[in-house]
C-alpha cells in the first residue's frame, strides 16, 4: 500500500459560493425528476428500477449540473471563439507511406502509398520543424502513414521539438520501434510514444490492421518504450469485430503498466472508413465498460474515451494547423482547408487563417465542406480559385487498397512466413485461446523487464510502515510490502525474479505485488534498466 502524505480538505472550508451552487444542483435535479414523472403517479420502488427513466434523469442532470455552472462561473459561459494571435499546436504529417493495410485508416494511407504521391524532403522537414518552433507553439503532433518509415527524419523532428520545450506526441502502430529507437527517444524530455494497439488477441489487431504479426510488432514495440522507461499511450481503435473484448484489453493494459490508454471509436466519416463497410459501434455500452474501468484504475492508468462522432464539429475556432507530407497547409485533420504549401511562411499562413475566420467564420467553413470527406476526397482551398493537392479523390482511388509494395517484410520471424488475416475473419478468430495466448506473451514481456529503485531516503520499520522522500523531493507512505520490493530492486532485478523472491518471503501473491511494483514504478520510485546490449 502506498500513499502520498498530502492533507485533506474539509467540506466545511467549501467557499459559500460553492454550497449555494451543490444546493442549486439538488434543487435542478429535483425538478427534472418531478418534470419527467411526477411522483404521486408511480411507486417510488418501481421506478428507480426503470433503467430508461434513471437514464433520462441522469442525462438531465448532467444538462442542468452544466447550465448551474455555466449559470454561477462566467468563465465557464459558452463564448464565440476566436483563432489565437499565435498557434497552439503543429500536427506534422511526416510521411503519406504506411506498411499496414488498415481498412478504417483515417488518414487512407494505403491507398496512397500505392499512388506515392509526392513528399518532402528531411531538409524541407526540418526547415518547418525550425519555423514551428520560431512560431511559439506549445505541442506538436508527428505522425504519418507511419513516421518511422522515415525513422531519422523522425528523430531529429522530435530532438528539435523537445530541446525547444515543446511537448511531443509521437504516432506509430509500433513495427519499426527497436532498441536503438526506443534507446533515443526515451533520452527526450516532453516526448510521449502513442502506440496503437487494438486488442489483446493477435488475431483482432491483425484482423483490422490487415498484416499479420502486426500485433506482436505493436506489443513489442511498446513494451521496449516501457522497459526504457518512456512515456507511452496506447491507442485503441474499436471496431465491430473487437468491441466485445475491451474489457480483457483494459484488464491487459493495466497489468503492462500502460499509464495513459485512450480508446477511440472507428470514425466512418474519413478517409478509408468512408468509402464503405459497416462501422456501428454500441456507444452507450462501450462508455459504460470504460468509465466503470476509469473509476476502478484512476491511480494506475488515465483512460479516455472518444466515441464514434459521426459528423465533424465545424463552429470550434482553430488553435493549431497541419502540414501535409506534400507540404500543404491545412487547418486540421476533419477540416482540410488549405492555406498555403511549403516553403509558405507558416506565421504568414497562420495570419491567413485567422483572417479567413474573421470573415467567413463557420458558416463560410460549412458552406465549403459541405459533402466533402477528409482524406478521401480533394483537400479544399481557402480561396475561391483554382487549387489541386496531392489528396485523392473518390473518383481515381480504388475501392480496396492492394498490398503495399515497398518490400517490407511483414514476418514475426526469419523462420515463420508473413500471413494476412482478412477483415471478415476478425471476429471467428478471436477464441478464448487467443486472449489466453495474448495475455501471456504480454505478461511474459512484463516480467522479463528490469527496474531499479532510485535514490532515496526512508525512516520508519524495515518489516512495517515506511515514511519514504526521494531526491526529486516526493514523499510517500508505504507498507511492508511496498518496502520490501524496494529492497528487492536496490541493485536491480528482473521484474519477474523479484516478485518471486518477495513472494516468498512475505506469504503475498505475486499478483497483488505486480500492482504494487506498478505503483511505485507510476511514483518514480522504481526506474527502469534496459537490459544489457539494448
Amino acid at each position: 500500500m502506498i500513499t502520498n502524505s498530502s492533507p485533506t480538505r474539509s467540506t466545511k472550508a467549501l467557499p459559500r459560493a460553492r454550497r449555494v451552487e451543490g444546493f442549486s444542483v439538488f434543487f435542478a435535479l429535483s425538478v427534472i425528476a418531478q418534470s419527467v414523472v411526477p411522483l404521486s403517479a408511480v411507486d417510488k420502488g418501481q421506478f428507480i428500477n426503470e433503467s430508461g427513466f434513471m437514464n433520462t434523469v441522469r442525462r438531465n442532470s448532467l444538462a442542468a449540473l452544466r447550465r448551474v455552472r455555466h449559470a454561477r462561473h462566467p468563465a465557464l459561459r459558452p463564448r464565440p471563439q476566436n483563432p489565437p494571435e499565435r498557434p497552439v499546436g503543429a500536427k506534422l504529417e511526416l510521411t503519406h507511406r504506411c506498411n499496414l493495410l488498415c481498412s478504417f485508416c483515417y488518414t487512407d494511407s494505403p491507398t496512397r502509398t500505392l499512388l506515392r504521391p509526392p513528399e518532402l524532403d528531411a531538409e524541407a522537414w526540418l526547415q518547418v520543424i525550425d519555423q514551428v518552433i520560431d512560431l511559439g507553439v506549445v505541442e506538436a503532433v508527428l505522425t504519418g502513414g507511419e513516421p518511422l518509415l522515415r525513422k531519422d527524419l523522425t528523430l531529429e523532428a522530435a530532438r528539435r521539438l523537445s530541446n525547444a520545450g515543446i511537448g511531443v506526441i509521437l504516432n506509430t502502430n509500433g513495427w519499426f520501434v527497436d532498441d536503438r529507437f526506443a534507446r533515443e527517444v526515451t533520452k527526450l524530455a516532453g516526448v510521449k510514444v502513442s502506440v496503437s494497439i487494438d486488442g489483446i488477441a493477435e488475431s483482432l489487431h491483425d484482423g483490422g490492421r490487415g498484416v499479420g504479426g502486426s500485433w506482436r510488432k505493436a506489443i513489442e514495440g511498446a513494451n521496449r518504450i516501457l522497459a526504457h522507461g518512456g512515456d507511452l499511450r496506447v491507442v485503441h481503435v474499436v471496431l465491430p469485430t473487437n468491441q466485445a473484448h475491451v474489457e480483457p484489453f483494459i484488464q491487459a493494459m493495466i497489468g503492462f503498466g500502460v499509464r495513459s490508454l485512450r480508446v477511440v471509436g472507428a470514425a466512418s466519416d474519413i478517409g478509408a472508413a468512408a468509402r464503405g463497410g459497416d462501422w456501428t459501434l454500441d456507444n452507450r455500452e462501450l462508455a459504460r465498460t470504460v468509465h466503470r474501468y476509469r473509476d476502478q484504475t484512476r491511480s494506475q492508468m488515465t483512460i479516455t474515451y472518444i466515441p464514434t462522432t459521426g459528423a465533424t464539429v465545424l463552429e470550434q475556432a482553430p488553435s493549431a494547423f497541419l502540414v501535409r507530407p506534400d507540404g500543404a497547409l491545412v487547418l486540421d485533420s476533419r477540416r482540410p482547408i488549405r492555406f498555403g504549401t511549403i516553403p509558405a511562411d507558416l506565421a504568414a499562413a497562420w495570419q491567413e487563417v485567422r483572417t479567413f475566420w474573421a470573415s467567413d467564420g463557420p458558416s463560410g467553413l460549412e458552406h465549403r465542406m459541405r459533402g466533402h470527406v477528409a482524406y478521401r476526397d480533394t483537400d479544399v482551398a481557402a480561396t475561391n480559385g483554382t487549387d489541386t493537392v496531392a489528396a485523392v479523390s473518390a473518383e481515381t482511388a480504388p475501392a480496396k487498397p492492394a498490398p503495399v509494395p515497398v518490400g517490407l517484410s511483414a514476418r514475426r520471424s526469419s523462420a515463420e512466413p508473413a500471413r494476412t488475416i482478412p477483415v471478415g475473419l476478425a471476429a471467428t478468430l478471436a477464441g478464448p485461446k487467443d486472449v489466453s495466448d495474448g495475455r501471456a506473451f504480454v505478461a511474459a514481456l512484463v516480467l522479463a523487464r528490469r527496474y531499479r529503485t532510485v535514490p532515496l531516503r526512508w525512516a520508519g520499520d524495515r518489516d512495517g510502515f515506511r515514511n519514504v522522500r526521494s531526491r526529486s523531493g516526493t514523499k510517500h507512505n508505504i507498507d511492508a510490502r511496498a518496502g520490501a520490493l524496494l529492497d528487492e530492486f536496490e541493485s536491480g532485478a528482473l521484474l519477474g525474479e523479484a516478485l518471486s523472491n518477495v513472494a516468498a518471503r512475505t506469504g503475498a501473491t505475486t499478483s497483488s505485488l505486480q500492482v504494487i511494483a506498478n505503483d511505485l514504478i507510476r511514483r518514480q520510485l522504481l526506474a527502469a534498466v534496459p537490459l544489457a546490449g539494448s
